[in-house]
């Protein structure tokens, strides 16, 4: 199964993320990994697994689902989900490339941004790259939004958007953490 990314913009914001998948996903059977949901109610990054993120657009259609973006990403690092609780604060940094460089430089830039990341005591818990190489998202424990963004600075990353988020998973992943500790 590829990992695929849907970007929503919510006007006016959501007051409450639903922790239960819509049924136009369930029929398609595509899986609901988590969603990071800003906290302000203004955006969500959801994980999905499924065969292509076409199925997940069309889900998306068949539900009145508006989205921002759809995408397929590769893991570019995952730690422990112990680090990832269900509710817990996240920072969220977004990274858009239109012309297709993030992926032939992710390595490069990786390297540049765990220095200056160590430097301000920034700690990556995800990132996710898109396949054609547009799109790059880090997850971080909770940090200073301002340390975030002169982190990204000091590596020379073209920051898009950075903002504080809660971890939301399905409610069948609840009893997983929850065991798991």
């Amino acid at each position: 199964m590829a990992r695929i990314i849907l970007n929503c913009s919510y006007d006016p914001p959501i007051k409450e993320f639903d922790s239960e998948l819509h049924p136009c996903f369930v029929a398609r059977k595509i899986a609901w990994v988590r969603s990071f949901v800003a906290i302000d109610g203004t955006r969500s990054i959801c994980e999905f697994e499924a065969p292509y993120a076409e199925l997940v657009r069309d889900a998306c259609r068949q539900g009145r689902i508006s989205y921002d973006q759809i995408w397929r990403a590769e893991i570019g690092l995952e730690q422990s989900q112990s680090l990832m609780l269900p509710g817990s604060t996240l920072v969220v940094a977004e990274v858009i490339d239109g012309q297709q460089g993030i992926s032939a430089k992710w390595s490069t830039i990786q390297k540049a941004a765990r220095t200056c990341f160590q430097n301000q005591s920034i700690q990556p818990v995800l990132s996710l790259v898109s396949v054609d190489g547009r799109y790059a998202i880090t997850i971080s424990t909770d940090t200073n939004i301002d340390d975030m963004h002169n982190a990204y600075c000091n590596a020379n990353i073209p920051l898009t958007r950075i903002w504080r988020s809660h971890l939301v998973v399905p409610r069948s992943h609840h009893r997983q953490f929850s065991l798991a500790l």
